[in-house]
């Protein structure tokens, strides 16, 4: 095995990837709105510290590795399927609404991550969404999209 094979074992390749990702991210977010008072934030004040956290032990996994460099990295396909059924969910929330899609992400995911107790599944996304509306609807006060369910 040559040694730049043995350098890119699993964790160097995710963190590569993961600074990148979150150097892009940092770029992007911009200065939203001007500080109008002494020891205000600005709304992109935490977004920006958990995007350099994020590369900081990325660098540090980078430089130390946890697993040795004889693993092979490998691309997920369940991760990718993950990424792409929440970024469905994102898209679709407006028109379809809360009460329709986030059930259904709640039971695809687990189905996605290889989890079976499928009594559970249902119990927690009983849970998790109505505790989710009972947050933001009632006591955030924050609409939830009612998609085909409302107006």
């Amino acid at each position: 095995m040559n040694s730049l094979t043995s350098f890119f074992g699993s964790d160097r390749f995710f963190s590569i990837i993961l600074i990148i990702v979150s150097a892009l991210l940092y770029g992007m977010i911009g200065d939203m709105e001007e500080i109008s008072e002494p020891g205000e934030l600005m709304a992109s004040t935490y977004p920006r510290i958990v995007l350099a956290c994020i590369m900081i032990f990325s660098a540090i996994l980078l430089v130390n590795p946890k697993r040795a460099g004889h693993d092979r990295a490998h691309f997920p396909v369940r991760g990718l399927l993950v990424v792409v059924v929440t970024a469905t969910y994102i898209v679709l929330l407006d028109v379809v609404g809360y009460f329709i899609l986030t059930p259904i992400l709640l039971i695809v995911l687990p189905l996605l991550a290889g989890f079976q107790h499928y009594a559970q599944i249902l119990l927690s996304v009983l849970v998790v969404t109505a505790s989710l509306y009972g947050v933001f609807s009632v006591v955030l006060n924050i609409p939830l999209p009612a998609g085909f369910l409302g107006g």
